[in-house]
């Protein structure tokens, strides 16, 4: 991936687009995208506010969308692991200065993990 993708930070809106996205098996069309989005995260938009948000994503490199007849669709351009990745990324480096011992002891002092979830946990880190 290149270090272009990595300058062109999501807004919150557009994260919970793209995570909509991601979710979604295949192509999503629009009238699902705005479905999911009013039912699952409570965000009523209207269509050219979510086209608007598209054209955004498109953009910046995060989306391709097309059009079949009157329906448009979306897909993703962009990994969700490989920004994951990056967003943990900078969550380490800004708050906890790189450090990811840190970062990894406030997770798990702050979430109660379940003995199988601690076993998985031990089993990844011993990689």
């Amino acid at each position: 991936m290149s270090k272009e993708f990595f300058s062109r930070e999501l807004s919150a809106c557009e994260a919970i687009i793209m995570k909509t996205i991601w979710s979604y098996d295949g192509d999503i069309p629009l009238q699902n995208l705005m479905e999911t989005l009013r039912d699952k995260y409570n965000k009523d938009y209207a269509r050219t506010t979510v086209a608007t948000f598209l054209s955004r994503l498109m953009t910046k490199g995060y989306i391709q969308t097309y059009r079949i007849g009157r329906a448009s669709f979306s897909h993703p351009k962009i990994d969700k692991e490989e920004y994951r990745r990056k967003i943990v990324r900078e969550m380490s480096d800004f708050w906890f200065d790189g450090d990811d011992v840190a970062l990894v002891s406030s997770l798990a002092s702050s979430t109660e993990f379940t003995d199988e979830q601690a076993e998985q946990i031990k089993e990844i880190v011993s990689k």
